[in-house]
């Protein structure tokens, strides 16, 4: 195995690892938006420094093997792919942080109607869809 090889399986194993994260951090709250768990909405504040920290971590091998190993067809695709859903995983986290921080933040739980009116029960339905979108492609590109 080359050095290429060694560093793009681990740039795969590190964005599957954040994937997990951020899936974690949306039904988690997902679930402290619904239950008004402010416990749980503590916990996804707290763990979005994680996210950033992948994200940081992943743009930067990214840079490493484009400047350093030169790849080229397919790994230079898998590796431009991991750069766009790393992108977009951290912004998904970014939302999950933010309606968490919501509900941290507020005083008492939400009306079923206001709920509704939000839409976040919608954004939450087409942040997941997106997150599986880029899982797909993801696991497309390393087959």
């Amino acid at each position: 195995m080359t050095h290429l090889d060694l560093e793009l399986k681990q740039l795969r194993s590190d964005i599957i690892e954040m994937w997990n994260l951020v899936i974690t951090q949306l039904y988690k709250s997902q679930e402290a938006f619904e239950r008004f768990d402010k416990d749980l909405a503590h916990e996804v504040n707290s763990n979005e420094k994680r996210v950033d920290a992948f994200e940081l971590k992943v743009s930067m091998d990214c840079e490493n093997i484009l400047a350093l190993l030169n790849p080229v067809a397919n790994d230079l695709r898998f590796v431009l792919a991991v750069l766009a859903i790393n992108f977009d995983l951290e912004r998904i986290g970014d939302y999950a942080r933010s309606i968490a921080k919501i509900v941290a933040e507020s005083k008492s739980e939400f009306s079923k109607d206001s709920i509704e009116k939000s839409k976040i029960p919608d954004m939450y339905a087409v942040a997941i869809k997106c997150s599986l979108t880029r899982w797909k492609l993801l696991r497309k590109k390393t087959t």
